[in-house]
């Protein structure tokens, strides 16, 4: 969730995810290659409401801004590798 805590401009690392999509993901001891994706408009509410779910106070972020907050998917593009 691009948020910027309801700021009126996208974070930077959103931004950086808009010009180079691919990405290196760690959780754990698990290393994923992955790409990045806004998720669908068509998509985006049943998202939030998942997300909503697990992080309640994010849902003050949309009442801060104008701006449509971006949802981003990570579509992993090769299995994970450990150390």
């Amino acid at each position: 969730m691009a948020s910027n805590a309801g700021r009126d401009w996208h974070p930077a690392w959103y931004l950086n995810l808009q010009r180079k999509s691919e990405v290196a993901v760690q959780v754990k001891r698990a290393k994923i290659a992955a790409l990045a994706e806004d998720v669908a408009a068509q998509d985006a509410e049943r998202y939030w409401t998942q997300f909503m779910s697990l992080f309640s106070g994010y849902a003050s972020y949309r009442t801060k801004t104008s701006r449509t907050i971006p949802l981003v998917r990570l579509r992993p593009v090769s299995s994970p590798t450990t150390r």
